[in-house]
């Protein structure tokens, strides 16, 4: 699963957002994987929330030039960890 949440550093509620499955698409022969749960993740993301001013903190494996492209074309901000 490829999942996010709002946090704020003033405030301890944690309020998750939209969780993709990683799992086979139909009609796919191969298994899907992190990268596209990510897209699929930050189109929806954008879809429910086009104007929220947000910055993306992620793990080691999302620190590569296709998903930070992708995160720039959603107009996200972010801050990867390497």
């Amino acid at each position: 699963m490829f999942a996010g949440a709002f946090v704020h550093p003033n405030h301890s509620e944690v309020i998750p957002t939209c969780p993709e499955i990683i799992v086979r698409q139909d009609g796919s022969s191969k298994n899907d994987c992190e990268r596209n749960g990510a897209k699929r993740y930050l189109d929806d993301f954008r879809r429910d929330h086009p104007l929220l001013k947000t910055i993306v903190i992620e793990d080691g494996p999302s620190s590569n030039a296709p998903h930070i492209r992708e995160l720039q074309h959603h107009d996200l901000r972010y801050i990867p960890g390497v």
